[in-house]
């Protein structure tokens, strides 16, 4: 009996040595960001649990959020441009309807105190792409960043409602972090070698010589990520913008809420543009009504030579874009 209990000591020594020595391996070789702006760049990754402590400083800051056509308010041209007025982060992420940009914002929730709350300001780039269902979005299933949130059992879990919530304190996530890092570097390392899940479905083909069958294809591959005939959008996403934002209005933080525009071409073929101006229209109504909510259009900037392909800017134009914003958080005096 002794030689059994001594042979499950050491075995139980040698696999925690063993772990050890992989989590001071994991120290030096995993990446951090620590402290420095958040920067997502359009990725999901455990940088969503660990690397949060950029959130915590001084004055005021901007927060980016939306798809990967938010990638045109490039952070570091917004940094910038804001030239020391606020420090800007960007939890942009992949293909991002309300239902995962309301997961990015939790996050924020998570780490911020109530004060610091009061000092920023969140941007979410909307268009209609950001009002497909969770179902048809995400198949059923979680989004991305909380499918991320849920790799790690300990730190949240899932409610009967669907939502996900921290399990742990956040305050607690560090320390979670560091006795985390040998799995985290071998999540990493598998996400590199088979791929990824990070390109953005709204994401269309640009290489097609003759520009009608590139529109006429992208409308069709828009179509089926849409999913629903006719133009139809239903009301799930719009609900749950409007809890969203009177949830951020009742913190005291702020909110600069942008209608992006697309091309020209894409909204005058586009069943759903007509559906998204009719239902948005009451929703950024009362939006607007909400203290320390902004609403601005940018649906107006739509020339064609701008974008390209149904949603994305050009990269040449992203300075314009970077203008755009400083003006508008001047304008509604969200920036000094």
């Amino acid at each position: 009996m002794k030689a059994v209990l001594r042979q499950t000591i050491l075995a139980l020594l040698a696999v925690a040595g063993v772990y050890g020595a992989l989590a001071v391996t994991a120290f030096f070789v995993h990446p951090r960001d620590l402290g420095r702006p958040v920067a997502w760049n359009n990725q999901i990754s455990d940088k969503i649990l660990f690397d949060r402590a950029g959130l915590h400083h001084r004055g005021r800051r901007v927060i980016l959020f939306g798809a990967s056509n938010m990638l045109a308010l490039d952070r570091d041209l917004v940094a910038a441009a804001l030239d020391g007025q606020a420090v800007v982060h960007s939890m942009v992420a992949p293909a991002s309807n309300i239902g995962q940009i309301r997961s990015a914002i939790d996050v924020v929730f998570e780490e911020l105190s109530p004060a610091e709350l009061k000092d920023t300001v969140l941007v979410m780039g909307l268009w209609y792409g950001s009002f497909l269902d969770d179902r048809t979005r995400w198949n059923d299933g979680p989004n991305g960043i909380d499918t991320e949130k849920l790799k790690y059992a300990m730190l949240y879990r899932q409610r009967p409602t669907g939502r996900v919530v921290p399990t742990l304190p956040p305050s607690l996530f560090p320390q979670a972090g560091a006795v985390l890092l040998p799995l985290r570097v071998l999540y990493a390392a598998r996400k590199r070698l088979i791929g990824g899940v990070q390109s953005a479905a709204f994401e269309t083909p640009r290489d097609a010589e003759d520009v009608e069958l590139r529109h006429r294809t992208q409308l069709e591959i828009m179509a089926g990520v849409m999913h629903h005939p006719e133009g139809e959008i239903l009301d799930e996403q719009f609900r749950m913008l409007s809890d969203l934002l009177r949830r951020i209005s009742a913190s005291g933080a702020k909110v600069l809420l942008i209608d992006l525009s697309i091309p020209r071409w894409h909204s005058q073929a586009t069943p759903y543009f007509p559906t998204y101006q009719r239902k948005k229209a009451p929703i950024f109504a009362e939006a607007a009504a909400l203290p320390g909510v902004h609403v601005v259009d940018w649906q107006g900037i739509d020339d064609d030579d701008l974008f390209i392909d149904t949603t994305h800017q050009v990269t040449s134009s992203f300075p314009m874009w970077v203008e755009k914003l400083k003006a508008d958080l001047r304008k509604t005096g969200l920036v000094p």
